[in-house]
């Protein structure tokens, strides 16, 4: 049985992750993009 504080615990960790994913996605993009115009030029 997965205890009821365990999983409070979870959302609390969960929280920050899912409010900075998008950043850190645009980041990754942005980043990706960059190396990929300096390779191609």
């Amino acid at each position: 049985m997965y205890p009821l504080v365990d999983l409070f615990f979870d959302i609390l960790f969960w929280i920050p992750e899912l409010i900075l994913f998008p950043f850190r996605l645009i980041y990754w993009l942005f980043r990706g993009l960059g190396r990929f115009i300096v390779d191609v030029f």
